[in-house]
């Protein structure tokens, strides 16, 4: 693939570029080689993508927003996402690839959402998830209906209102349920499990958690670096803070190696410096510190036995 890519760009072939860019992205993203990625879609962006019918273009434009999103560069990102939602608007009936534009333009509409928080309009990332989730309900697919609703989710998760944040986690799980989408029901488990653990519920997170296991079988770094960042924050709040220092060493090196810069909102971050910093105000910096690098240097072996919750 690397080939077949290095050969269309440098003949400027953009149509075969974007074909496979738009393969390739997600597999980028989650195996870690978002860094790698980033050469490509710079490559691929000042390629003649430009004269090409924007349908042509549709969605290796919509994988190179998500490297750039995903990579630090979300002004460029979001000038991407929202002129894939003008084409989207302009062609909604139309299929590339197999699959009708407006699910691509709904998936956008997702994505504006969640990247409008990071920037702290709140209103607008409303407006782009309600239209998000009309889109997915128009086109009834419960897998879709569910992917707009976890960005709704992130919403209510913005506004601090948890309890309304975890009802629609549950909502996304059910339709992921029935569309067979088992990733991303770990998805939302372990975003679930994070809003019950901010409204006190320990038991629920612990129980959600248990399915950390799965992993294994949905390999995906966002979702590993995420688990083991609720799993911390469980462990601290369970004041098992030696385990919390260990479990956010092995979240900050999976972080690390992702080569992926931007995963987390302002308010997520916060939050969960709070539970870190709290564990390591009971522990003492170097106990703290030892600890951390302990679980950073562990093998997936060890850190999947580490998040696994106390109940």
């Amino acid at each position: 693939m690397r080939a077949a890519l290095e050969f269309a760009l440098q003949r400027d072939d953009a149509a075969v570029a974007s074909d496979l860019i738009s393969g390739l992205w997600f597999y980028w993203l989650t195996s870690g080689f978002a860094a790698e990625a980033v050469g490509w879609v710079r490559r691929y962006l000042a390629s003649s993508r430009k004269q090409l019918p924007p349908l042509q273009r549709l969605q290796g434009d919509a994988g190179a927003a998500e490297i750039l999103r995903f990579t630090g560069d979300s002004n460029a990102a979001m000038e991407l996402k929202r002129e894939l939602v003008a084409i989207g608007r302009a062609y909604p009936d139309a299929v590339v690839h197999g699959h009708v534009t407006a699910r691509t333009t709904a998936a956008t509409l997702s994505d504006l959402t969640y990247m409008e928080l990071e920037a702290g309009r709140l209103v607008e990332a409303n407006a782009y998830g309600e239209e998000a989730l009309a889109l997915r309900r128009e086109l009834g697919r419960p897998g879709g209906v569910a992917h707009a609703l976890l960005a709704l989710a992130a919403v209510a998760y913005a506004e601090r209102d948890f309890l309304r944040a975890r009802d629609l986690y549950g909502e996304a799980i059910a339709g992921f349920t029935v569309a067979e989408s088992y990733g991303d029901i770990l998805g939302a488990r372990i975003a679930m499990a994070e809003c019950e653990l901010l409204v006190g519920r320990l038991d629920e997170t612990a129980a959600l958690l248990g399915a950390v296991p799965m992993l294994r079988e949905f390999p995906d770094q966002i979702l590993d670096v995420h688990a083991l960042r609720v799993a911390a924050m469980l462990a601290s709040a369970q004041e098992d803070v030696e385990r919390c220092a260990a479990l956010s060493g092995a979240a900050d090196r999976k972080l690390s190696e992702s080569g992926l810069t931007s995963l987390f909102g302002p308010l997520e971050d916060e939050i969960y410096c709070t539970f870190i910093q709290r564990a390591r105000s009971e522990l003492g910096d170097a106990a703290f510190d030892a600890a951390h690098a302990e679980g950073s240097q562990a093998s997936d072996e060890t850190i999947l036995a580490l998040a696994m919750p106390i109940h």
